[in-house]
């Protein structure tokens, strides 16, 4: 059971994770949602590619390049030729399920950086979580569960705590230390050191009160 709640834990984290990422730089990487098919079958629609930012670029690379807006997406293409222009270098980019090349050259200022993997089938998680309904679900409720299992655990711990300096302390205020043991015994003296004149009956009691004796 622990297992299987480590394993919905670190899910919910890295799901989170990603998802932030599609917003914001993490650590120098960054997360796209693939929404065209051009690259297949090497990255397939619905996935997702963890991109980041290198020095250069080289024939080969799959490259995630262009604005992120609202109304613009980025592109993920696999370079087919470098092109030196001027001061910079341009890259000419291809999808592998396209025939042709992309018409017009990526520069080097515009590549948002190369892709490091890819996730199938996650991009479709992200684009529902960025929902109302699905930002609840996905990412909410389990945010909720792992906090209030959290605040449980806390609680729990600190009620064990307590029973168990009550137990201890219950069990010291029985514990007579040793000095006051001695003490009390030395007080008491028994009755085979009394004379018969020490012996005196206690008329209310029938039995023996033993005394010191009054002079």
């Amino acid at each position: 059971m622990k297992s299987v709640y480590a394993l919905i834990v670190i899910g919910a984290v890295v799901f989170t994770l990603l998802f932030v990422g599609t917003k914001i730089d993490l650590l120098g990487y960054e997360v796209k949602v693939v929404k065209s098919g051009s690259m297949e079958p090497a990255i397939n629609v619905g996935g997702i590619v963890v991109v980041a930012a290198a020095q250069s670029y080289k024939v080969g690379d799959i490259i995630t390049f262009g604005a992120d807006t609202w109304r613009r997406i980025p592109v993920t293409h696999r370079i087919v030729e470098v092109v030196p222009t001027g001061m910079t270098t341009s890259y000419r980019t291809k999808g592998d399920a396209n025939e042709e090349p992309d018409n017009k050259l990526v520069r080097h200022g515009d590549i948002i950086g190369k892709v490091a993997f890819d996730l199938p089938f996650v991009g479709y998680a992200i684009n529902f979580a960025r929902t109302p309904i699905g930002f609840i679900l996905l990412v909410g409720i389990p945010a909720l569960l792992i906090v209030l299992d959290e605040s449980a655990n806390i609680v729990w711990e600190f009620h064990k705590y307590r029973f168990r300096r009550r137990k201890t302390k219950n069990k010291a205020s029985l514990t007579l230390p040793k000095y006051v043991a001695q003490k009390s015994v030395s007080k008491r003296m028994p009755s085979e050191h009394l004379t018969k004149k020490e012996k005196h009956f206690d008329v209310v009691s029938p039995s023996y009160s033993y005394k010191r004796k009054v002079i």
